[in-house]
């Protein structure tokens, strides 16, 4: 378990991992010496640390109150790894059933513009930035796209971003989404 605490306020975190009694030392709280695996316990361990750690010293630096459960919370609460493909056709898929035909094209369209642009393969919303866009919008424009279907395709994956956001799929804090500003 990692223990965050702030002003006499404990929370746990389980690192979904268990350790015989035998093979762990209490007074330093850390594996023995002849634990097995011990490296890679400690390495969780001390990647775990590192992390709350991390978030603690970012909330401070912008000087943003939080608890020790508000944080525990917070890393819960966390992206999941999806591509980008796999969002897109979960959305047409649902957009299917529920018989809206209009939409479950629209994110086909804009799912193949993306596979001809980027290819196949392991593409998450996380790649998405500016230099990104700026490569995307300028091969719309190199395959003869006018402004209304570049318009129309940057429309259809700022929603499918804010919907995978609104799924845990993605960050609100990349900038890039921002700055687009005559697409998005």
């Amino acid at each position: 378990m990692i223990r965050v605490s702030k002003n006499r306020k404990t929370k746990y975190k389980s690192l979904g991992l268990s350790v015989h009694p035998d093979h762990w030392d209490f007074k330093t709280n850390r594996p023995k010496p002849k634990c097995p695996n011990r490296e890679l316990l400690l390495k969780i361990i001390l990647e775990k640390e590192v992390e709350f750690q991390k978030e603690i010293l970012e909330l401070n630096s912008i000087q943003k109150d939080y608890t020790a459960s508000s944080l525990i919370e917070a890393k819960t609460n966390q992206v999941k790894a999806r591509t980008v493909e796999d969002f897109y056709n979960e959305l047409i898929q649902n957009y299917q059933k529920t018989d809206r035909l209009g939409n479950a094209r629209t994110y086909k369209y804009s799912l193949s513009s993306i596979i001809r642009f980027y290819g196949r393969g392991d593409m998450f919303f996380s790649d998405i930035d500016v230099n990104w866009l700026k490569k995307y919008e300028q091969w719309l424009k190199d395959s003869k796209c006018t402004e209304i279907t570049i318009s129309f395709t940057f429309r259809t994956l700022r929603s499918a971003y804010n919907k995978a956001i609104a799924a845990k799929y993605a960050l609100k804090s990349i900038p890039s989404l921002n700055i687009k500003c005559q697409n998005f």
